[in-house]
């Protein structure tokens, strides 16, 4: 978490327009910890809608991995 303060820490404060940080809505992203950092920070927080894995490109990429994974192997899909 602390990485991520840093990270987040180094937007030039000049720049008018407030960081939009988006992510699931996964408990960890939401925790009061997470939420208090990110607005110490000024950073906005916009969530992805629940259960909308085809928003989510990490999900995505799994899924795909997971396929060619199975065809490697000859797993039926």
């Amino acid at each position: 978490m602390e990485d991520l303060h840093q990270e987040l820490s180094s937007f030039d404060s000049s720049i008018k327009i407030k960081p939009v940080y988006f992510m699931d809505s996964a408990p960890v992203h939401k925790s009061v910890l997470t939420m208090k950092v990110l607005d110490k920070i000024g950073v906005s927080v916009l969530f992805n809608q629940p259960e909308t894995p085809d928003l989510n490109m990490a999900e995505l990429f799994i899924r795909d991995l997971k396929s060619k994974l199975k065809k490697s192997r000859g797993e039926p899909m």
